[in-house]
């Protein structure tokens, strides 16, 4: 599947034949810049919707609109603990924790030491991947294409955790998915997206 975030909104790259022409979209050969041809159409979306590339090869389209996108790679998780799981609150948003791969670090690695180093706890233990998002933005006005590998991990540690202050986290939070789901709105789309893969794995257990 070719979904990528863009001013928290889902873009997803379809085939032609496989797509609902009344559906919020557009034919891939008007875009001829990501964010510059889409941006009009985004900003009156529902949060919630997802806006549609049409085209007839969808890794081709993919590849040629992020061409010219700097790629970044990172890695997060969603760590459980009973029937808790693990937030944190940066610049007033409630995210889950991620970070930047290191030069031949392995993303599941990544992720456990992002964990580590955002929230202030050690000792997870990783059970099963999640998915990978993607997401774009703007740096030193450069367009980014940011890759993440999300985990699930369960601890059962008694640390509650600290925020690491210097990365802007305001709050390192617990909360039950009912508890998430009211609060929905908080998250950028992007991890509304990674929770409800979350929840797929968990199934059950995570009510």
């Amino acid at each position: 599947m070719y979904k990528v975030f863009i001013e928290n909104r889902a873009v997803e790259f379809v085939n032609s034949q496989n797509i609902d022409l009344n559906l919020p979209g557009i034919d891939a050969r008007f875009v001829l810049s990501i964010e510059a041809d889409l941006t009009e159409y985004l900003i009156n979306l529902d949060s919630n919707a997802c806006f549609f590339i049409h085209c007839q090869d969808p890794r081709k389209e993919w590849e040629r609109l992020f061409q010219n996108h700097q790629f970044v790679h990172a890695a997060g998780g969603a760590v459980q603990k009973e029937h808790e799981f693990l937030l944190i609150r940066r610049f007033g948003m409630l995210d889950l924790p991620k970070g930047h791969m290191d030069i031949n670090e392995r993303p599941e690695i990544a992720a456990e030491r992002e964990i580590g180093e955002e929230c202030g706890i050690s000792a997870l233990i990783r059970r099963d991947f999640i998915c990978t998002t993607y997401h774009t933005y703007f740096y030193m006005d450069h367009p980014v294409l940011k890759q993440t590998d999300w985990y699930l991990f369960d601890y059962y540690g008694i640390d509650k955790g600290q925020p690491q202050t210097e990365e802007g986290i305001e709050e390192v939070i617990w909360m039950t998915f009912p508890e998430i789901k009211v609060r929905r709105n908080a998250f950028y789309t992007s991890v509304q997206y990674v929770l409800a893969e979350t929840e797929k794995k968990i199934g059950d257990q995570s009510l």
